[in-house]
């Protein structure tokens, strides 16, 4: 997964991934870093995927939930406030 490559090399020491399980990627951050670490995360997430004789790129959308544990967990918007 390009985000899992690229995190090593382009996030602070304090954003890293934790478990990647197919098309999911679990992130530990600290709560007073979360508002910082949302658009980093969207950012390396988000891009456009090219194929060769289709003119419009793919752009797979992003579903985030944040929690203390897997109960707990609920709907984050990356670029902003808790959806």
């Amino acid at each position: 997964n390009r985000a899992i490559g690229l995190s090593e090399r382009v996030f602070p020491p304090w954003l890293y991934p934790v478990l990647q399980v197919h098309d999911e990627i679990v992130w530990e951050v600290d709560e007073d870093k979360v508002p910082e670490a949302g658009p980093m995360i969207y950012n390396i997430m988000s891009y456009p995927l090219k194929f060769p004789g289709v003119e419009q790129p793919l752009v797979i959308p992003i579903e985030a939930k944040i929690g203390k544990n897997w109960w707990d967990m609920t709907s984050y918007n990356l670029l902003g406030a808790k959806a």
